[in-house]
C-alpha cells in the first residue's frame, strides 16, 4: 500500500526556520523520507518557504485553502489507491509509528482511518483521549498505555496526524469546503465514512511527539507550535456546521465503548506520576453514616478519624447524605477535608466505602468517580438472614466480589463467610484489618472499672432476629424477677423492671453510663462480624456474657480491659452463670491480652493497615479492571423494562 502525505502549516504562525528545520526533519529515512511516495506541504500565503532542499516528489504550496489543497491529494490518493496521511503542525513522526497506523489498515478492512497516541517533546507522557479529539486535553503518565489495548475503536477523532485508508480516498472526498479549518472538515468526512460503516481506529501503540513540554498542565493552541493548533477548539462556525452535518456524534460517543475509553483516561488523571505518594485522591463513601448512634457509624467514624493521621499527602474527601452529615456534624470534623452529599464531578485515584455496598447505583457511582475501588466487609448477616435485606442484594454482592479492585475485612471470620458465598471474591486482593481493641477508645468519658451504682443486667442487641435480645430478654426477666434489666433493643412489656432503649436513640454517653452501671452485660447475638459491645463491656471492666461463636474465639486474644469474657451456648445457661457471678463466684472465661506484655490494638494502627492497603492496590493495581467493570455496569444497564 503507497503512502501520500499532506502537511497542513496554516494554522498559527509557524516561523519560516521551524518549517524548514521540520521539514529537513521530516525527510530522513526514520521519519517520512523512506515511506512517502508524495508530499504536499501547505504553509498560507506569505510565510515564504520554498521548500527548495525537498526531494522532487515534495511540493510545497503558499496557499490559505488548505481544504481545496487537500481534495487535490485526495483524490489522486484514491484514484492510485494509495493511503493519504494528513499532518497538522509540526509532529515528530517516526516510521515505527506510521508503520503501525498503516498496518492497522490489514487488520480490518472496515478501518477508514487511523490516529496515533499524542506524546510530549520528551516523549514520557501522553495526551488523554478527548471526543473528537477537541478541546483541552490533560498529560497521563506514559504507563496509561500498559492498561488500554493495542487498538481502540473511535468515533470521528483528530490528531496531529490522520491516516485515511485508499477506499475512503477514494470514495468520500471531496471535503466540504464550508468549513473554515481542515480538521474539521476532515471530521465530516469522517463521519460520513462511519456512517457507511468506516472506523475511525486509534493505534496506542503508535506515538507521536509534539513541541510542548510534559509541564504544562493542560493541552492549549500554543503560538510558534503548530503541533495542536487547530485541534483544541473548533472555530465557532465550524462547531455550528458539526453540530448540523453529524447530529449523532454525542449521541454515539456516549453509547460506545469508545466514551469508556474517554472516561477511563480522565479518571487515569488521578494517578500520581512517579514513585511518591504525592497526586492521590481518595474519595471516602460513608453514605452508610445514617443519624444514629451504632456499630456501624462507631466503626466508619472511627477509621475516618484516624486516617486523618496516616493521608497526610494524600487528596481526601468524604461523600455522605445530608442526615448522616447533620447528624454527626461533619462538616468541619476532619479538619479540611470537603464534605459532599452529592457524587462529586472530579477525578479520584481510589474510592473507598467502610462499610459494605446495599445497591448497585452506590458501586456505579464509585466507578464513575474513581479510577480504583475498594470496599471493606463488615459482615454477611443481611443476605444470610435474607429478610431484611434489600431487593437485589445478592447481585450487588456478586458484581463486588466480581469486579471491585480491593476488599478489606472487619474479621477472618467476615472474610471466610463472604469467600464462601461469593467465591470470586476470593481472588481479589484482600486484607483482614480488625478494628480497635484499645479500651479507651470505648468508654465513652465514662470510668473503666468500679463498682456499679445500680447494679443492672444490660443486655445489647437491636430489634434484628440474630441479635437475640427479646427472647434473652424474656428469659432473664424470668428467671430474675427482681433484678433491673436494662435492654439496648427490644423487650416485651409486662415488668417494670425491664427497660428497653431502641437501638439508635441514645446518645454515646447514656450509652456508656448503661455499661458503667451495670452488674454484668449479656451479648446475645448468634453471628456478628465484629462485635464493639464486648470491647465496651470489657473496657468498662464488666464481666462480658457472649455466645460461643468462632468470631469470639478470633476475637478474645487481641481483647483489652479489666472485664471478662464468658461463653454461653444456650439462653438458660445464662441464669446458673448470672447467679454464680452475683454469688462471688468465678466463672471459667476466655483468656484476654494481658496488657503487660501486648500493646492495645488502637484506630491510628487499624488506619495504618488501612492506608497501607489502599496504597498497594494503587500500586499493584490490574490493567484492564476498570474497562472491565464499565463493561459489565454498560451491559446491566443496557437493559430496560
Amino acid at each position: 500500500m503507497g503512502l501520500d502525505v499532506f502537511i497542513d502549516l496554516t494554522a498559527g504562525d509557524p516561523r519560516h526556520r521551524a518549517v524548514e528545520e521540520a521539514i529537513a526533519k521530516w525527510l530522513l529515512p526514520e521519519h517520512l523520507g523512506a515511506a512517502a511516495d508524495r508530499v504536499t506541504i501547505v504553509t498560507g500565503r506569505g510565510k515564504g518557504v520554498s521548500g527548495s532542499q525537498s526531494p522532487s516528489n515534495w511540493r510545497v504550496v503558499a496557499s490559505d485553502t488548505p481544504i481545496a489543497e487537500f481534495n487535490g491529494a485526495m483524490e489522486i490518493a484514491g484514484i492510485e489507491n494509495r493511503a493519504l496521511l494528513a499532518v497538522f503542525g509540526t509532529p515528530d513522526i517516526g516510521v515505527e509509528a506510521l508503520g503501525a497506523l498503516q498496518e492497522s489498515f490489514e487488520q480490518d478492512p472496515m478501518f477508514g482511518f487511523a490516529v496515533p497516541r499524542v506524546s510530549c517533546m520528551d516523549r514520557c507522557c501522553i495526551a488523554r483521549l478527548t471526543r473528537s479529539g477537541v478541546g483541552p486535553t490533560e498529560w497521563l503518565p506514559r504507563s496509561v498505555l500498559g492498561e488500554i489495548p493495542e487498538h481502540e475503536l473511535l468515533l470521528e477523532t483528530v490528531m496531529p496526524c490522520v491516516l485515511m485508508a485508499p477506499r475512503v480516498a477514494g470514495n468520500f472526498g471531496p471535503l466540504d469546503s464550508g468549513f473554515e479549518s481542515l480538521p474539521a472538515a476532515l471530521l465530516d468526512c469522517m463521519a460520513a465514512a462511519r456512517r457507511c460503516g468506516f472506523r475511525t481506529v486509534s493505534c496506542n501503540r503508535a506515538v507521536v511527539a509534539i513541541g510542548v513540554p510534559c509541564g504544562a498542565s493542560t493541552l492549549e493552541p500554543v503560538p510558534g507550535l503548530a503541533g495542536l493548533a487547530g485541534l483544541a477548539g473548533l472555530a465557532g462556525n465550524d462547531a455550528t456546521r458539526i453540530q448540523r452535518a453529524v447530529p449523532d456524534l454525542a449521541r454515539s460517543w456516549e453509547q460506545s465503548s469508545a466514551g469508556a475509553a474517554i472516561n477511563f483516561e480522565e479518571l487515569y488523571t488521578a494517578v500520581p506520576r512517579g514513585d511518591g505518594r504525592e497526586g492521590r485522591s481518595l474519595l471516602i463513601d460513608i453514605r452508610n453514616v445514617a443519624p444514629v448512634h451504632n456499630g456501624t457509624t462507631h466503626s466508619i467514624l472511627g477509621l475516618v478519624g484516624a486516617l486523618r493521621e496516616t493521608t497526610g499527602d494524600w487528596s481526601v474527601s468524604l461523600l455522605a447524605t445530608e442526615q448522616g452529615a447533620a447528624f454527626h456534624a461533619l462538616a468541619g470534623r476532619f479538619g479540611d477535608w470537603p464534605v459532599y452529599t452529592a457524587l462529586p464531578r472530579r477525578s479520584f485515584t481510589v474510592a473507598f466505602r467502610p462499610s459494605q455496598p446495599w445497591h448497585l447505583r452506590e458501586l456505579v457511582d464509585l466507578h464513575r468517580v474513581s479510577l480504583l475501588t475498594v470496599c471493606l466487609l463488615l459482615d454477611t448477616i443481611a443476605w444470610d438472614v435474607a429478610y431484611c435485606a434489600p431487593p437485589g442484594l445478592e447481585a450487588v454482592w456478586q458484581f463486588l466480589a466480581s469486579h471491585a479492585d480491593g476488599l478489606l475485612y472487619d474479621s477472618e471470620f467476615t472474610r471466610r463467610r463472604f469467600a464462601t458465598r461469593f467465591p470470586a471474591g476470593a481472588t481479589v486482593p484482600g486484607a483482614v484489618v480488625h478494628f480497635s481493641f484499645d479500651p479507651s477508645d470505648y468508654l465513652n468519658g465514662t470510668s473503666a472499672s468500679g463498682a456499679p451504682r445500680d447494679g443492672h443486667i444490660l443486655v445489647v442487641g437491636n430489634h434484628l432476629d440474630h441479635k437475640d435480645v427479646r427472647q434473652t430478654a424474656r428469659t432473664l426477666a424470668t428467671g430474675f424477677p427482681y433484678r433491673r434489666i436494662e435492654v439496648l433493643g427490644p423487650a416485651d412489656g409486662g415488668s417494670p423492671l425491664v427497660s428497653a432503649h431502641p437501638s439508635g436513640t441514645l446518645a454515646d454517653s447514656a450509652i456508656g453510663q448503661l455499661y458503667a452501671n451495670a452488674t454484668c452485660v449479656v451479648y446475645p447475638s448468634f453471628y456478628e462480624g465484629f462485635g464493639f459491645p464486648i470491647l465496651t463491656a470489657l473496657a468498662h471492666g464488666r464481666t462480658v456474657f457472649v455466645r460461643r461463636s468462632e468470631l469470639v474465639t478470633e476475637l478474645a486474644p487481641h481483647c483489652h480491659g479489666q472485664g471478662t469474657l464468658v461463653p454461653f451456648d444456650r439462653r438458660e445457661e445464662l441464669i446458673d452463670l448470672i447467679g454464680r457471678l452475683t454469688d462471688g463466684e468465678r466463672l471459667e472465661s476466655l483468656p484476654i491480652a494481658d496488657p503487660r506484655q501486648v500493646r492495645p490494638r488502637g484506630w491510628r494502627d487499624v488506619a495504618r493497615d488501612t492506608h497501607q492497603f489502599l496504597s498497594s492496590v494503587i500500586d499493584e493495581r490490574i490493567p484492564g479492571r476498570w474497562r472491565e467493570r464499565d463493561r459489565a455496569i454498560a451491559q446491566m444497564t443496557s437493559y430496560r423494562t
